[in-house]
């Protein structure tokens, strides 16, 4: 689906604003999965006698927590993301109870 489309993002259907914030919980989990996958780091002895001596394990070890800080980076901006997009959807809900207030109200404004 994408990037829900509108009057410049204004005038979107809050269906859609939700079905954008399940996609991008989507892709935090696959973020998620990623990040747990570090946990399973490689041992030492993996690199062998040269590999050790070169230090490819200290070289993937920096790598790994590089990236790691990238994940986690990602998953927190995405976790605003999502719930900006619900509040966004949520304020963008037009109730029964709303309707019927504003109705109300411009039937006040009317009589004076």
């Amino acid at each position: 689906m994408g990037q829900p489309q509108g009057d410049q993002g204004f005038n979107v259907d809050p269906e859609q604003i939700d079905e954008h914030a399940k996609q991008v919980e989507e892709t935090h989990e696959h973020l998620r999965v990623a990040l747990d996958a570090d946990k399973d780091r490689v041992d030492m002895l993996a690199f062998g006698l040269i590999g050790n001596m070169c230090g490819m394990p200290l070289i993937c070890n920096n790598l790994s927590e590089n990236v790691r800080e990238a994940l986690q980076s990602a998953i927190s901006a995405g976790e605003h993301h999502v719930a900006a997009v619900r509040k966004w959807a949520e304020v963008r809900r037009v109730t029964e109870q709303d309707a019927i207030d504003l109705l109300k109200r411009a039937e006040q404004v009317e009589r004076g």
